[in-house]
């Protein structure tokens, strides 16, 4: 078992908001939606008799395609900012346990299966993301030791996750 005092910030939490929807909509999710929009214009330009309920249907796909990681971030981040703003004290106590991680405060206490961690993003040198299936915790990881740090990655890649 290893512990630490974790100190958030407003900034630090928005930064892992960012980090964690960058990751989330890489480079293969805006590959795909460029092929959308690029077999959509091939489509309208080579058969420009087309009914308007394709293009509609095309158009709408683009559409929601760049508009859905905008909604994602901005859920994301309003309930990250709530959250924080709700803690009455930024700080956080972190338990890393070979099979849990536990993050407990004035104000709340959550516990995260390793087994739910499918990646450890190392977004600065200062703040990592840890994304589950249930979604992502923010942990800055200044005060955490070199040794706890380690045994948080032996715990996610043991559990199958991935470190990046």
């Amino acid at each position: 078992m290893h512990e630490a005092e974790l100190t958030y910030t407003k900034g630090l939490v928005q930064r892992g908001v960012r980090c964690y929807c960058m990751r989330s909509f890489d480079v293969r999710y805006w590959g795909l939606l460029l092929l959308v929009v690029a077999a959509s214009a091939a489509y309208f330009f080579l058969a420009l008799h087309v009914e308007a309920w394709i293009l509609t249907i095309m158009g709408v796909s683009v559409a929601l395609g760049l508009v859905f990681p905008i909604l994602v971030y901005a859920v994301h981040y309003r309930t990250s900012i709530r959250r924080f703003r709700q803690m009455s004290e930024p700080t956080v106590h972190f338990i890393a346990e070979a099979d849990t991680f536990t993050f407990s405060s004035s104000s709340f206490t959550a516990e995260l299966s390793v087994g739910v961690v499918t990646a450890i993003w190392k977004c600065s040198s200062d703040l990592w993301v840890i994304a589950s299936e249930r979604g992502f915790n923010v942990l800055p990881i200044e005060s955490v030791s070199q040794t706890m740090r380690a045994f948080i990655e032996e715990c996610v890649r043991n559990a199958g996750g991935q470190v990046q």
